[in-house]
């Protein structure tokens, strides 16, 4: 019969576990996902970089996991110290993770403010990825430009037609458009040329919703981060608990 302890590690290791397929099936999913491709195109660091990231978190997670199960099964100081140690690695890089997170995230965010003013200046209307990117973002939030609508008055877009802000700025215009079809839309065009009342157009920058949105992400994910560092914890205390029962046995049979 399996002791208390030898249960919990396998809980810890299935939470793992768990979490490597969500991370790996995550990094399969960015590669089909228009959506998520859309996103991650209006991030400095390309898409590819976070496929791969997330791909290569899902298999480590994966293999500590099954490795924990393993040890747990086969009750060997080797395997077990193994386990550990991977779990000990996942500890630290995320405290470093975390640590650095916390110390520059203002930073992080000026960077990718003056990314994608840079690019909203030079690109849209040029480059059809960040193009497509931005139209979607302003339609999925609610908002227009980085910081906001005037921004496009600097624009090299701006100076090569008529219209003072995109389609997508406008409240009529509806989330699942991907297209230019809606060009000919008489409303849309008289909002794009700034006839209309602000009430007609989204006067909120795309950075500071994509914050809001990214705080509530990550206040819902709370729960779960902190549900995967007790399993960490856990499973190297276990651990450490298995080796003691191992070398208890084997000084038994010693003697």
């Amino acid at each position: 019969m399996r002791s208390l302890s030898a249960w919990i590690s396998v809980i810890c290791s299935s939470v793992i576990l768990t979490a490597g397929v969500f991370f790996f099936l995550l990094g399969c999913w960015s590669l089909y996902s228009q959506h998520v491709y859309l996103y991650l195109t209006l991030l400095p660091v390309p898409l590819p970089f976070w496929t791969v990231l997330s791909v290569f978190i899902g298999t480590y997670l994966v293999l500590t996991g099954i490795l924990g199960m393993f040890s747990v099964r086969v009750t060997r100081r080797c395997y077990t110290s193994l386990y550990m140690v991977m779990l000990l690695l996942l500890l630290i890089s995320e405290s470093v993770l975390t640590t650095m997170f916390l110390l520059y995230q203002i930073p992080i965010i000026h960077w990718i403010k003056n990314y994608l003013l840079e690019n909203l200046d030079m690109n849209y209307g040029g480059k059809a990825d960040f193009t497509l990117a931005i139209d979607y973002l302003q339609r999925q939030f609610n908002c227009c430009g980085v910081l906001s609508p005037k921004e496009y008055n600097s624009t090299v877009w701006r100076t090569q037609q008529s219209r003072e802000i995109p389609f997508s700025c406008c409240t009529s215009s509806s989330t699942e458009d991907t297209t230019d079809w809606y060009s000919y839309d008489e409303e849309l065009q008289e909002c794009a040329a700034m006839l209309h009342t602000d009430a007609e157009k989204h006067s909120k920058g795309c950075l500071l919703q994509t914050l809001l949105f990214v705080g509530d992400l990550l206040a819902s994910l709370l729960p779960f981060y902190i549900l995967f560092i007790i399993s960490q914890v856990t499973g190297i205390l276990t651990g450490f608990n298995t080796c003691r029962q191992i070398d208890l046995k084997e000084y038994t049979e010693y003697l």
